[in-house]
C-alpha cells in the first residue's frame, strides 16, 4: 500500500456506490502517486475484482481508466496554467505519467491537440 493512503477499517463491504464515491475520491486525492488499482482496493479493503466490477456497474469504465481521466484532467490544467519556462515532461511527471509518449497520445485523443500546443496556448 501507498504511504499516506488512508486504509479502510475492516467490516462488511460497503455498497457499490458507496464503494466507488469512496475509491473516486481516494484517487482524486492521491492521483499523482504511482498509485495503482491494487492499493486503492487495499485503502478500501476489497478485491481487486470487487473494485473493478463496482466501477463498472456504477460508472461503466474501470479503476484504471478512471485514474487516468483524473490524471489527464489535472496534467491539462496544469499545462494550461503554467508558468514561463514549465516543460510537458515536468508537468506529466507531476502527475503522475511516467511513459511520455503514451501521455501525449492520450493527451492529444481526448483534447484534440498535442501536450505541447496546450502549453503554448
Amino acid at each position: 500500500m501507498q504511504a499516506g493512503i488512508p486504509v479502510r477499517r475492516a467490516g462488511p463491504p460497503p455498497n457499490p456506490g458507496r464503494l466507488v464515491r469512496r475509491a473516486c475520491a481516494l484517487i482524486a486525492d492521491h492521483h499523482a502517486e504511482a498509485l495503482t488499482v491494487g492499493d486503492v482496493a487495499e485503502a478500501l479493503r476489497v478485491s481487486v475484482r470487487t473494485l473493478q466490477d463496482c466501477f463498472r456497474r456504477e460508472l461503466r469504465t474501470t479503476p484504471t481508466a478512471y485514474l487516468r481521466s483524473c490524471r489527464l484532467d489535472a496534467a491539462q490544467r496544469s499545462l494550461r496554467a503554467a508558468e514561463p519556462g514549465v516543460s510537458v515532461t515536468t508537468v506529466a511527471l507531476r502527475h503522475g505519467f511516467v511513459h511520455l509518449g503514451r501521455f501525449a497520445t492520450e493527451h492529444r485523443s481526448r483534447f484534440g491537440e498535442s501536450p505541447a500546443e496546450t502549453l503554448r496556448r
